[in-house]
């Protein structure tokens, strides 16, 4: 059999596909979890002092919470995605 291997050419156009992927989409989408956690940390970390200074009975996270922390992660999604679009 045959082994077929890419030429460079293809390798170059291969090299070029998974930068971009990256950059476009896998890169944006690592910040926006970021932004995501970050606000979801902070909100944790508020619900946590209100818990201990208010002697509340439980503590609770709120549907509202995870979104609002969504709010981080389209943010900084879509701030590193028009970054990398305008750097084209």
């Amino acid at each position: 059999m045959k082994s077929e291997s890419l030429s460079s050419e293809q390798e170059g156009i291969l090299r070029k596909i998974k930068t971009s992927f990256y950059n476009l989409l896998i890169f944006p989408c690592e910040l926006g979890l970021f932004g995501f956690a970050f606000l979801f940390t902070i909100i944790i970390f508020i619900k946590i002092l209100q818990f201990i200074l208010y002697s509340q009975e439980f503590l609770q996270v709120s549907l509202a919470d995870i979104k609002i922390s969504f709010i981080g992660f389209l943010a900084l999604f879509t701030f590193s995605f028009i970054r990398k679009i305008q750097r084209r």
